[in-house]
C-alpha cells in the first residue's frame, strides 16, 4: 500500500475511534453512568464533530464523487456544529448547591442550574442529580427535573436533604418530599 492511499484509511480509523469514543460518552451520560466519562467524551463539537470531518476527507481522498459525498457530510457537519454551539449558549449550567447525604458522605445530592435569565422561564430548570464515589469511579443517578415555576405556580428556592432516602423540595408555594433512587 503506497503512502497516498495509506492516509486516508488513517483518516478512516482515527474518525472510526473518535465517534466510538463519542457513542461511549453519550452512553455515560446515562443515569448511572461514569461522571467524568461523560464528561470528557460527550462533547458533540469535539469528538463527535471531529470524527465526521475526519471521515469526510477520507471519503473525499478517495475518489471523485466521493468528494461530492464528503462535501455533503462535511455541510452536514457544520450545521451540526452550528446547532449545538446555539444550544450550549443557550443553556448554561451552574451547580448551586451540593450537600453530602446523611449517614453517608461518600454521596453527593447535586442541584444545577440549566437556563439563561434571558431565555423564557418554561425553558429554565433545577437537575437534582445524586453522585456517588470519586474520580473514575464516579457515578452519577438524576433524581429529578424540577421547572423553574411549578406548575401550581411556585418558584424553586431549594432542595436539602429531609432524610437519608429523601429530598425536600421548597418552592413559594410550598415543599414536597422526593424519594431518591437507590444507587
Amino acid at each position: 500500500m503506497t503512502g497516498r492511499r495509506r492516509w486516508p484509511a488513517l483518516f478512516v480509523l482515527v474518525g472510526l475511534l473518535a465517534l466510538a469514543a463519542y457513542a461511549w460518552g453519550v452512553y455515560e451520560d446515562r443515569s448511572g453512568g461514569r461522571t467524568l466519562v461523560a464528561v470528557a467524551l460527550f462533547r458533540p463539537l469535539i469528538v463527535g464533530g471531529a470524527g465526521l470531518v475526519l471521515l469526510a476527507v477520507a471519503v473525499a481522498a478517495r475518489t471523485r464523487t466521493g468528494r461530492v459525498a464528503a462535501g455533503l457530510l462535511t455541510a452536514c457537519t457544520l450545521l451540526y456544529a452550528t446547532g449545538a454551539l446555539v444550544l450550549q449558549d443557550g443553556f448554561q449550567r451552574q451547580v448551586t448547591s451540593r450537600q453530602p447525604r446523611p449517614g453517608a458522605p461518600g454521596d453527593v445530592l447535586t442541584v444545577t442550574y440549566v437556563g439563561n435569565a434571558g431565555t423564557e422561564s418554561e425553558l429554565r430548570s433545577h437537575e437534582l442529580t445524586l453522585r456517588t464515589g470519586s474520580g473514575w469511579g464516579e457515578r452519577h443517578w438524576s433524581v429529578a427535573t424540577l421547572p423553574e415555576i411549578a406548575p401550581d405556580g411556585g418558584t424553586f428556592k431549594s432542595a436539602v436533604w429531609a432524610d437519608r432516602g429523601h429530598v425536600l423540595v421548597t418552592t413559594t408555594k410550598g415543599t414536597r418530599t422526593i424519594a431518591v433512587p437507590a444507587p
